[in-house]
């Protein structure tokens, strides 16, 4: 595939970052008519949006404007730090780049039917189906697979080497599991688990983040630090991770949904903002079918 694609000009740009410090912003170069409600979202600082048909097929620089097509439109990538993956027979890691999205040649296919999202760093892919999970380099030709009982529909998380997904708890709901990709030999364990619903993980910066009843739970593996932020968060719209900043749908406010993040930034107001995604100083999130940014004040 990438040998047919030359990374080249934007087809559109302002050259300068996008948003407004201390206040919201519409992206009107950005439409909310994605197949799959979790897009657009962010890859890194990239906003990452769809066209005709739903599928994803163009990327929105934050750090310089720079709208560029992708070589061929996705259905429902993995989105990671300035890439994405799509599994399949055409198997596609693109690379956002300063110059455009780069493919990597000579991905790994994995056939199987993805149970949710994949996940990628550019330099790793995951995959969760049904019954197992796959972790391995983008070319890495060798692999193992790691028996699960996935849930459906969640997303897999990475932050190399930890690796985390949802699975089935049967009678007590849904559990969130992990494992060490780095290990001689990888061993899946119960992150959260127990009566009621874990769910909603997702990982950046050494970080995992999921949900639970009444809060976030976050973990940082390498250090062992551990900490939960009390939320009343619903279960349609995953939660959102940066570093150690988590963001996620605040339920049950006099003017319906509002999106919170746990160092203070925020979106409010009349209606329900909804379905944030962040990174750095950016909170993408949509307030009816208009796709909105807001940026936070350097301190």
């Amino acid at each position: 595939m990438g040998a047919a694609f030359a990374v080249g000009a934007p087809r559109s740009g302002f050259a300068q970052p996008l948003g407004v410090p201390g206040r919201a912003v519409p992206l009107y170069a950005v439409s909310d008519r994605c197949a799959d409600p979790r897009l657009p979202a962010l890859a890194g600082p990239w906003v990452v949006a769809c066209g005709a048909g739903g599928r994803v097929d163009h990327v929105l620089s934050l750090q310089t404007g720079a709208d560029f097509e992708l070589p061929t439109p996705l259905e429902r990538p993995g989105l990671g730090p300035s890439a994405l993956y799509q599994p399949g027979w055409d198997s596609t890691v693109l690379r956002l780049t300063p110059s455009g999205p780069v493919p990597v040649e000579g991905v790994t296919r994995l056939m199987d039917r993805a149970a949710g999202p994949p996940a990628t760093d550019g330099e790793h892919i995951v995959l969760v189906s049904d019954d197992a999970v796959q972790v391995l380099g983008v070319t890495q030709r060798g692999r193992r697979r790691h028996a699960t009982w996935a849930a459906g529909w969640y997303g897999a998380a990475l932050t190399w080497p930890y690796v985390a997904w949802v699975a089935d708890g049967w009678t007590d709901g849904e559990d969130v599991w992990w494992m060490d990709a780095s290990a001689e030999r990888p061993s899946p364990a119960r992150l959260a688990a127990g009566p009621g619903h874990q769910r909603h993980v997702v990982a950046h910066g050494g970080w995992l983040a999921w949900v639970e009843a009444g809060a976030i739970g976050l973990l940082h593996p390498a250090s062992g630090t551990a900490r939960r932020v009390p939320a009343e968060t619903g279960f349609s719209a995953p939660i959102t991770l940066w570093e150690g900043v988590v963001c996620w749908e605040e339920r049950g406010g006099a003017d319906g949904v509002d999106v919170r993040c746990s160092d203070g930034l925020a979106a409010g107001g009349p209606g329900d903002q909804r379905w944030p995604s962040r990174w750095g100083p950016w909170l993408l999130y949509r307030e009816g079918d208009r796709v909105m940014l807001a940026t936070a004040v350097a301190p």
